[in-house]
């Protein structure tokens, strides 16, 4: 073998080593580019299944408050009814209405939960990036102020949640879900 055959066995030999090592480099490099991604959305998907499912509870919690409130009311409506048609035979101690100190305890307690609750979940979607959903976060929670005596003091309208109220729930919550839908048709494209 002479001098100048080993030199183009070489080259060949390395130019071959080279291309693969450079083919081998590029695919790797793609497909671990395509794990990081799926495994970026499907951490996606996992926390917004997490976060579905404690805006569920949450959901849940503030139907239940909200019906508590409105059989409260309406007993307290019917109360105060029969106390004025009793007023003229009772004396003035026995007219004075029942209290129920602990309700409004339990109410304030649910409210304050319900409240952090979605500042958590509020504080998630952001970090995620999901604008939209937070935004629809912050108008659920906007809506329970709305009904709660604690951030309307003297307002006895705004201690009942009406039908217009309670239907802003249930928007809200389609609105939710349709964020996330959205969010999901665009990620995973």
């Amino acid at each position: 073998m002479t001098w100048l055959e080993i030199v183009d066995t070489a080259v060949k030999i390395g130019l071959g080593a080279f291309i693969g090592g450079v083919s081998t480099y590029l695919l790797n490099k793609q497909a671990f580019g395509h794990a990081i991604k799926k495994e970026i959305l499907l951490d996606k998907r996992q926390t917004l299944k997490d976060v579905s499912a404690k805006f569920e509870s949450i959901h849940a919690n503030v139907i239940m408050l909200s019906q508590e409130i409105v059989r409260k009311y309406d007993a307290y409506i019917r109360e105060a009814q029969k106390h004025v048609e009793n007023a003229s035979v009772k004396s003035d101690t026995e007219n004075k209405l029942p209290e129920e100190p602990d309700f409004y305890e339990r109410r304030f307690d649910l409210e304050e939960k319900i409240l952090l609750e979605l500042y958590s979940l509020q504080g998630v979607l952001m970090l995620y990036g999901l604008k939209e959903m937070s935004a629809v976060i912050y108008e659920y929670t906007e809506n329970i102020t709305s009904i709660s005596p604690r951030y309307h003091q003297g307002d006895s309208q705004t201690n009942v949640p009406d039908a217009h109220k309670m239907k802003k729930f249930y928007d809200l919550r389609i609105k939710f879900y349709e964020a996330a839908n959205s969010y999901l048709r665009s990620a995973s494209q």
